[in-house]
């Protein structure tokens, strides 16, 4: 038994389907490139080159345009800038003066913020988020905890207001368990 259906909600429905299948083959692709990173990951035995290698990891994965490493020790300043120069920056994050990133640095919660505007109280507070040189705040956060005895933290952020998909959240899983 077949209902007619009119050709244009059978042309909306493909559509959609099509975009679905397009959207899953991009996340499969991306997982295959991390899954052929990660041995030459584990293998890494200096620190700063392992770091690198996943943020810029993170990055991929979580289509960011930044990404930092921050020790857990204070001052709790940005080492390992990936992404962008640090020229780039008018202020850096100062993820121990913003009360969102400083709970993934003292809390150990994994971060997915899209528009950290609308928990600042003023554009000042704003600030301690980061803040390019071309004028705009970073906005939008991943971050996770890093396993590690020392507990150290990575993080990668998106300038503007996105949300997150499925895959950028597992990734924040993913290092919040499994780097250290």
């Amino acid at each position: 038994m077949t209902a007619d259906v009119p050709d244009d909600d059978v042309a909306t429905r493909l559509a959609v389907c099509r975009q679905a299948v397009d959207q899953l083959q991009a996340e499969r692709d991306g997982l295959e490139r991390l899954l052929l990173r990660i041995p030459a990951l584990c293998a890494e035995l200096e620190p700063a080159t392992l770091r690198r290698g996943v943020i810029e990891a993170a990055l991929e994965m979580a289509q960011a345009r930044l990404g930092f490493f921050v020790p857990a020790e204070p001052p709790h300043e940005i080492t390992d800038l990936v992404g962008i120069a640090p020229d780039d920056l008018a202020e850096p994050p100062r993820p121990g003066h913003s009360p969102l990133l400083a709970d993934v640095l003292y809390g150990g919660r994994v971060l997915r913020i899209d528009d950290v505007t609308r928990w600042a109280g003023d554009e000042g507070s704003a600030h301690a988020y980061g803040l390019l040189r071309d004028g705009r705040l970073v906005r939008s956060w991943l971050a996770a905890p890093v396993s590690r005895r020392d507990g150290s933290v990575t993080t990668w952020a998106i300038p503007g207001p996105r949300r997150s998909t499925a895959a950028r959240r597992r990734w924040s899983r993913f290092c919040a368990t499994s780097w250290g």
